[in-house]
């Protein structure tokens, strides 16, 4: 809304001059949340029906902090750029808390708005991340014709940086899949393959696979009465192997009765 603002005023040949967070203000229209741009105090225009002069080369007019760099050096033909500047300027304190320039000495704060490299905004609020950070590089660019053509674009271009923010961290909350293994299918929730039965168990007096049985079921699994349970039942040859291998010890033992 500020850029919808500075786009009315723009289109008329005025450029504010003194775009700052005190300028900015907060209201209600009919009960909705409304941007304002106010004070167009020391603004310039190139109509002359608005009263408005440009002024003199070497003017130093502003709130310094928010200046641009052209704006700075008193240049005569400042232009809607200015503007730009300024709301990068705003926005990356609206985001971060600090300013990007905050020198209390004038000369230090011009000379760094000229020349310092601006920090950008992710050092100081890491979540913010690339996106943000190159819409302010180019908010803040000091040469006018790399930044913004229009407080249009601007905007366009702020929404789209905050679409792709919005998807990284969408993507960073969704959870990671485990890797795969070369050569293995990507795990799916539904499997067409049957799962596998477990091996067979072992006899242990004969270390062969002990076979089992069960009843063939008719119909549905829904029709097994629930509670029923299968015995497992050793092999009949395993059974008969064991009763002849204890034999000899059953003759032995009559023999020692006998003996007694």
């Amino acid at each position: 809304q500020a850029c919808r603002g500075l786009t009315r005023a723009h289109t008329q040949g005025i450029v504010h001059r003194d775009i700052k967070p005190d300028n900015i203000f907060l209201s209600s229209f009919d009960g909705e949340l409304c941007v304002k741009v106010l004070d167009f105090g020391i603004a310039k225009a190139d109509n002359p029906t608005f009263g408005l002069r440009a002024t003199k080369t070497g003017v130093l007019l502003g709130t310094a902090y928010y200046m641009s760099p052209e704006q700075t050096m008193g240049a005569k033909n400042v232009d809607r750029r200015t503007d730009l500047w300024s709301l990068g300027v705003v926005t990356y304190y609206a985001l971060t808390g600090v300013r990007p320039f905050a020198s209390e000495a004038i000369g230090i704060l011009v000379r760094d708005i000229s020349t310092t490299p601006i920090t950008p905004p992710s050092r100081f609020v890491p979540e913010l991340g690339p996106s943000i950070d190159a819409w302010m590089a180019q908010a803040l660019a000091r040469d006018p014709a790399e930044r913004f053509t229009s407080a249009k674009d601007m905007s366009v271009a702020f929404d789209a940086a905050v679409a792709e923010w919005r998807k990284n961290v969408i993507a960073e909350m969704q959870p990671t899949p485990p890797p795969l293994t070369v050569g293995t299918a990507a795990p799916s929730q539904w499997s067409a393959t049957p799962p596998q039965s477990p091996s067979p168990a072992h006899d242990p007096l004969t270390r062969t696979p002990a076979k089992r049985w069960a009843p063939t079921i008719q119909g549905s699994p829904e029709s097994i009465p629930m509670g029923t349970v299968y015995p497992v039942v050793a092999h009949a040859e395993s059974m008969t192997q064991s009763k002849r291998s204890l034999l000899p010890y059953l003759v032995g033992i009559g023999i020692g009765i006998a003996a007694c």
